[in-house]
């Protein structure tokens, strides 16, 4: 067990999406452990990975990591987003949707960002009315919820992701929980 370790959730972007980007769970685990990450799971065929790491680490540094490791070892170039136990944790607590409006959990996406996009873009992301879908923004997260569910979408993930400014990746809330609970069992 690592001394000092946090545990944190990589959530790679466009993987294993249409037979591009294919990348088998195992390997991107045993990836994860060459690079010497501990407590390695993965959840789904979609990126999703719990890793246990020293905790001084910043989050944009273990992403460079993993981003340069999938590209040298796997020949692919994926964006890479991490997120702490804590944040993960806040992502669950703060859901907009569940706690004000009680909508219904299988049409909730969250929207994660690399950054916390730029004021400009946050005012930007703001102003978007594609009723009835909705979302809501908090910090580098943007809550979701489409009611005609996400296949039929208009603000998808590469439509957010372009107002927002900065690289994006999507999970529904079903995964979100998943990750949570990984975690909080890690």
């Amino acid at each position: 067990m690592l001394m000092n370790s946090s545990t944190s959730a990589c959530l790679l972007r466009g993987i294993n999406v249409s037979g591009k980007n294919m990348i088998r769970m195992d390997d991107l685990a045993g990836l994860f452990r060459g690079l010497g990450f501990e407590n390695v799971s993965t959840y789904l065929q979609s990126g999703n990975v719990i890793f246990s790491h020293g905790g001084q680490m910043p989050a944009q540094q273990i992403a460079t990591i993993i981003f340069s490791a999938i590209s040298e070892e796997m020949g692919l170039e994926v964006p890479v987003i991490i997120r702490s136990r804590q944040e993960i944790s806040n992502i669950l607590i703060n859901n907009p949707f569940i706690n004000r409006d009680n909508l219904g959990m299988d049409r909730l996406y969250v929207t994660m960002a690399q950054f916390t996009p730029s004021e400009k873009h946050l005012s930007d992301l703001s102003s978007l009315s594609f009723t009835p879908e909705r979302i809501e923004i908090q910090g580098k997260d943007i809550y979701f919820y489409s009611p005609d569910g996400y296949g039929r979408a208009k603000l998808n993930n590469n439509y957010l992701e372009k107002k927002a400014g900065v690289t994006c990746t999507t999970r529904n809330w079903k995964t979100i929980m998943a990750l949570g609970s990984m975690m909080n069992d890690a």
